[in-house]
């Protein structure tokens, strides 16, 4: 059977780790779509990026929530990952602006990378039983909606058409 695997960084949930405020250099803004109104963010080579002024450590993901497909990564989990011959496909570098947070050094920072999730999607996925409800997808840019309050909120059950591979 194929296996799917989520990453997916802590910022919200542990103490300590700094978060992306806004990237400052490497992101493409799309025009709002005409037809359903999302403007979409992604991201595009290397790209600079201000820190929100918290964090004790640095992590080896750093969340951010505005650009599409892309998950920022050290070079060191790059590198394990990589080494379980798990493939990543690169999107480019990502550096920090000053000023960082006040109990970081951002001179200390490991290489961070965007990683392209775009380039990842592997399989299609089963939305309903999946528990998501009233499921739409965009026609003219593709963008998925669905029922926030009625969709199941179990992130662990995520049910994947394998016939779609």
């Amino acid at each position: 059977m194929t296996q799917f695997f989520q990453i997916h960084d802590r910022s919200w949930y542990a103490r300590g780790m700094p978060r992306i405020a806004e990237f400052t250099q490497g992101e493409a803004a799309l025009d709002r779509c005409s037809t359903c109104g999302v403007k979409r963010h992604f991201p595009q080579g290397d790209m600079r990026a201000l820190l929100e002024p918290i964090g004790t450590q640095w992590p080896d993901l750093i969340g951010e929530g505005s650009v599409v497909g892309l998950f920022v990564a050290s070079g060191r989990f790059i590198d394990a990952l990589r080494s379980c011959g798990v493939r990543v496909e690169l999107g480019g570098r990502v550096e920090f602006d000053e000023p960082g947070p006040k109990r970081l050094s951002l001179a200390d920072a490991p290489t961070y990378y965007w990683v392209d999730g775009e380039q990842h999607l592997a399989a299609k996925m089963d939305f309903k039983a999946s528990g998501f409800v009233g499921v739409k997808h965009c026609e003219a840019c593709g963008e998925r909606s669905h029922d926030i309050k009625a969709s199941r909120r179990n992130e662990e059950l995520y049910v994947f058409d394998y016939e779609a591979i």
